[in-house]
């Protein structure tokens, strides 16, 4: 998994815990206020009923009844439900506990009971029903899942536009690190902006990149000075080794001369290479097509010239290819310089 996709399910995780947490909090709070006034509601009702002074009458909404503590029960309303919970009316009406609230379903409908007592020997139940705060809660629910929902989506794709912003320099880096290990751009620098961590983070890399084009010129520098030097004596050898195998008297040692003056040639083109190389280190020459026969002939003819001794066949036919020329020809050149030293005279190189 790629750093920006972890960066996103992060923001999108802290986001969809963020909201999940409030959820709960909305959710608990209003359900307690919700019951909190269906049980204020009912808690007047016990009071308006023990002021009464005849006696209990009809309560203005939902059912109850009274009951005393030799267990008899009587309605407060000719259609009221029957409410479960004597054991605990009884207790109350003798004394034993004070007001509870109870949970109980009943005919179907979701009912809030409270127990209390009523007066010497008899308590009250009375039940409001729940329902429509189950309705608002269910509602209420339904709408924290959509909005935590679409929140987590929301916070998805920002997290990710957010990744992607906080990644470009980042990603700007690795693409000017990918070019200077490739060899493509040696002295790329990436823009610094701000002043942060990855400003900071650009700024070190920069540095590298300056410190690499310095040491890199410094050895191109020490090849090429150094090439320099060693093509003068060498070109001198050459020729003394040359002006020798022309002087009368020294034949018994033509074939030491011929050898050493060979060696010398071999170093010679060992150095041009060197200077070559040096010269263009880091510059990419462009591919092109190339006659990779018409090259062939060429080096040939070199060795031709080099080597008079050796017989050279060759099968030639066109063949092109895409690559850099010089490179190429020089690959072909060593393999051919190659077989002509190892041929003893009179030798044929295919």
């Amino acid at each position: 998994m790629s750093f920006r996709a972890r960066l996103t399910l992060v923001a999108a995780g802290a986001v969809a815990a963020s909201l999940v947490v409030v959820s709960i909090v909305v959710y608990v709070a209003v359900a307690a206020s919700t019951r909190s006034q269906v049980d204020d509601g009912l808690r007047r009702q016990v009071l308006l009923l023990s002021s009464q002074a005849d006696g209990p009458g009809e309560v203005t909404s939902g059912d109850g009844q009274v009951v005393t503590v030799d267990g008899e029960v009587t309605p407060l309303r000719p259609d009221s439900l029957t409410l479960p919970f004597v054991a605990d009316a009884r207790a109350a009406a003798a004394g034993r506990q004070g007001n509870v609230f109870r949970d109980v379903h009943v005919a179907g409908s979701h009912l809030r009971v409270l127990i209390a007592p009523l007066g010497p020997g008899r308590a009250v139940e009375l039940a409001a029903p729940l329902d429509r705060v189950d309705q608002l809660l269910h509602r209420l629910l339904v709408v924290l899942m959509v909005v935590t929902t679409v929140g987590v989506v929301i916070a998805g794709l920002a997290g990710r536009l957010v990744a992607q912003a906080a990644l470009g320099p980042v990603l700007r880096l690795r693409a000017a690190a990918r070019d200077v290990a490739a060899g493509r751009s040696p002295g790329r620098r990436v823009p610094v902006e701000g002043s942060d961590e990855l400003a900071d983070l650009a700024t070190s890399f920069n540095d590298m990149v300056g410190a690499l084009e310095r040491s890199l010129a410094a050895q191109r520098g020490l090849v090429a000075d150094a090439s320099h030097e060693l093509r003068t004596p060498l070109t001198s050898l050459r020729a003394n080794v040359e002006f020798l195998l022309r002087e009368p008297g020294l034949e018994a040692h033509t074939p030491l001369l011929t050898e050493l003056r060979d060696e010398t040639e071999d170093l010679g083109s060992l150095v041009s290479d060197l200077i070559e190389l040096a010269r263009h280190e880091g510059d990419e020459e462009p591919g092109v097509e190339v006659r990779l026969d018409y090259l062939t002939a060429t080096a040939v003819a070199r060795a031709q010239r080099r080597a008079p001794g050796i017989d050279f066949v060759t099968d030639l036919r066109a063949v092109t290819v895409t690559g850099r020329a010089g490179r190429i020809d020089r690959a072909i050149t060593n393999v051919i310089d190659n077989a002509v030293k190892w041929s003893p005279p009179g030798a044929t190189v295919d």
